[in-house]
């Protein structure tokens, strides 16, 4: 007698649940949110690199200046910029919820303090080699720039690719809501490092 297979749908339903793309896009918000401070706290430890590096010129209490000022001054521009982002970008309607956003915004301080990382040995050369207190700080800004844009790049790259998958009109407000982002970042950025970093005349 031939044994007739019996089909258990709960069976087939577990299998969906545990599949590889399915774990990918079921993934708890607060999973996605640990992976995003950890990324953006290991961003910001990096910076801390440069930070020391161009504290070297003067030693002492301007190292801890550094190494603090430069951080703050990537975490200035995520705390004030992120929240802002999302609100533009909710009312565009751009396919983009806070998870991913978070997610997008970690991957660029990741970058930015990877970038810095990599620059500090560079900027530590020049800030102690240099004769004119006007050149170490043109040195360290033309590094605060590079890594500040390569995070900038990554974000927005992030954002418009994002919004590519909504509607025309949200693929428009992200790019203007982006083009808005980089101008408030890049002088928030600026301000933020010419108060609390010693080699620009800030708080020492």
């Amino acid at each position: 007698m031939t044994q007739t297979a019996h089909h258990d749908p709960s069976s087939e339903a577990s299998a969906w649940r545990h599949a590889p793309s399915t774990r990918q896009l079921s993934t708890p918000p607060r999973v996605v949110a640990s992976a995003a401070m950890k990324r953006a706290g290991a961003g910001l430890g990096l910076a801390t690199l440069f930070g020391l590096a161009i504290g070297m010129r003067a030693g002492g209490a301007d190292l801890l200046h550094h190494a603090v000022g430069v951080p703050v001054g990537l975490s200035a521009v995520v705390l004030l910029g992120a929240p802002s982002v999302f609100v533009f970008l909710s009312i565009c309607r751009a396919e983009l919820d806070a998870p991913k956003l978070a997610e997008l915004v970690s991957r660029a301080v990741e970058s930015a303090g990877l970038s810095l990382a990599g620059l500090a040995p560079a900027a530590l050369l020049f800030v102690l080699t240099s004769d004119a207190d006007s050149a170490a700080a043109y040195a360290a800004g033309t590094g605060l720039s590079i890594a500040g844009g390569v995070a900038l790049v990554r974000l927005v790259g992030g954002l418009i690719q994002q919004a590519s998958k909504g509607s025309a009109g949200s693929i428009a407000g992200a790019l203007f809501v982006s083009a808005g982002f980089s101008v408030f970042a890049c002088l928030l950025a600026a301000r933020a490092w010419s108060r609390l970093l010693p080699i620009f005349g800030g708080a020492s």
